[in-house]
């Protein structure tokens, strides 16, 4: 279920391996080099991490930095300011589309950090609470 999971998630990206074809590369039949089952694998290994270090500790910004670290490693966008957050503009649309026609526009990069801080702030809160440190 977990390398079903990811290859439904990679889909978001634009990978066009199936869940067939990540089987058949884990039983020795695909090549490695193969962009769309790497995407997948990482996916995979990262929902494996995640889950493992989730165990042990509450989520954090370290977290999603590791998480987006493992999505990137050797595949398309591994360049991009990997461990780290963006800081430049983007949406999500159609391929090709202009931000105007975005169906997505996350917050800019001059605001980005902010957003994040008071996500962080959240996140140490809600963790409080469930410790009931907080009444």
């Amino acid at each position: 279920m977990t390398t079903q999971e990811a290859v439904l998630s990679s889909k978001i990206e634009g990978t066009q391996a199936s869940l067939t074809d990540v089987l058949e590369y884990d039983a020795g039949f695909v090549k490695p080099n193969e962009t769309d089952i790497k995407e997948i694998l990482n996916y995979r290994n990262t929902i494996f991490e995640t889950t493992n270090n989730l165990k042990k500790k509450p989520l954090s910004l370290n977290i999603i930095l590791n998480i987006q670290h493992t999505l990137l490693k050797d595949v398309r966008g591994a360049k991009v300011l990997i461990g780290q957050f963006r800081t430049v503009q983007n949406w999500i649309g159609k391929p090709g589309c202009k931000i105007e026609d975005a169906a997505y526009i996350p917050p800019d990069p001059s605001i980005l950090m902010e957003y994040i801080y008071n996500f962080e702030k959240y996140l140490i809160l809600s963790e409080m609470e469930e410790q009931d440190i907080i009444v």
